[in-house]
C-alpha cells in the first residue's frame, strides 16, 4: 500500500481493507457502505500488527480524500478493521458546496415589517442565497431574519441601509445535490463523526435537488465541513 504524504493511498481493486478509528465507524458506512472484516483472530491480529502499527502509528491523520482508486479516512487512534468492496459501493452523491456570508437583523414581529426589511435589498437587485427569518420566542414583539448571497459592494450598502450587519460569529454553507431520501441524515452524520456541530440549518427540495443551508461557529469548522462532504460526494 503505498503511502503519499500522511495519507495512505490504495490502488482499485475489488476488495479493500481500510482501518477505522471506532468514532468514525458510522461515516465510513455511510460515505463507502462498509462492512465488518471477516478474518479469524490470527489474521486480523497480523493486519493490526502489519498495517495499524506501520501507518497509523506513524501518521495519526489520514487524509480524508476518498475517490474510486485511492481511499482514505480521518484515523486518529488505532481502531475498527472494516473492508469496502469498491465494484458494489453505493453511487456517490456529488455536492456543490459554497461559503456565503450571513448577514443579520432584528426586526419587529407585526405584519408588514420583513417586507420592509428587504425593500432595499430588492430595490438594490440583490439575488439573495438564502433568506430565514422566525420570531424570537423568548423576546416578545421582536423577531429576526437571516440572509446570504451578499457579495456586491452595492448589495452590502444596500444591506447596511437596511440595518443588516454581517455575522462575525456564523460561517455560512450552501450545499447543493441530488434529492434521495436519507441524504441530509448522511451529511449530518458525516459532520457529526468528524467532531463538527452546527449552529444551524435550512433544508428545502427543488424539483431533483435539495439545498442545504448550514451554519458553523468558525471558519475552521465549515472548511473541514467542505473538506468532508467534497470527498463523499466523488
Amino acid at each position: 500500500m503505498p503511502g503519499r504524504g500522511v495519507g495512505v493511498q490504495f490502488e482499485a481493486i475489488e476488495d479493500l481493507v481500510v482501518v477505522v478509528a471506532r468514532g468514525l465507524v458510522g461515516v465510513a458506512a455511510e460515505v463507502i457502505g462498509v462492512g465488518p472484516l471477516e478474518a479469524d483472530v490470527a489474521a486480523a491480529g497480523l493486519v493490526q500488527e502489519r498495517v495499524v502499527t506501520d501507518i497509523v502509528e506513524r501518521h495519526p491523520v489520514v487524509s480524508d480524500a476518498i475517490d474510486a482508486s485511492a481511499y482514505s479516512l480521518l484515523v486518529s487512534t488505532p481502531g475498527t478493521l472494516v473492508r469496502a468492496h469498491i465494484t458494489n459501493r453505493e453511487s456517490a452523491m456529488p455536492y456543490t458546496i459554497s461559503k456565503v456570508d450571513v448577514w443579520t437583523r432584528a426586526i419587529d414581529d407585526r405584519a408588514g415589517s420583513l417586507a420592509a426589511t428587504l425593500e432595499p435589498l430588492a430595490d438594490a437587485g440583490v439575488d439573495l442565497a438564502f433568506l430565514i427569518a422566525r420570531r424570537r420566542t423568548l423576546v416578545p414583539g421582536k423577531g429576526v431574519v437571516f440572509l446570504g448571497g451578499i457579495t456586491t459592494a452595492k448589495g452590502a450598502k444596500a444591506a447596511a441601509a437596511a440595518e443588516f450587519e454581517k455575522a462575525k460569529d456564523i460561517i455560512g454553507l450552501r450545499v447543493e445535490g441530488p434529492n434521495k431520501p436519507g441524504d441530509a441524515h448522511r451529511v449530518v452524520r458525516i459532520l457529526g463523526d468528524a467532531g463538527i456541530s452546527l449552529r444551524g440549518l435550512s433544508a428545502s427540495v427543488i424539483g431533483k435537488k435539495y439545498v442545504l443551508i448550514l451554519g458553523f461557529d468558525s471558519a475552521a469548522d465549515a472548511d473541514k465541513a467542505t473538506r468532508l462532504l467534497r470527498s463523499a460526494g466523488k
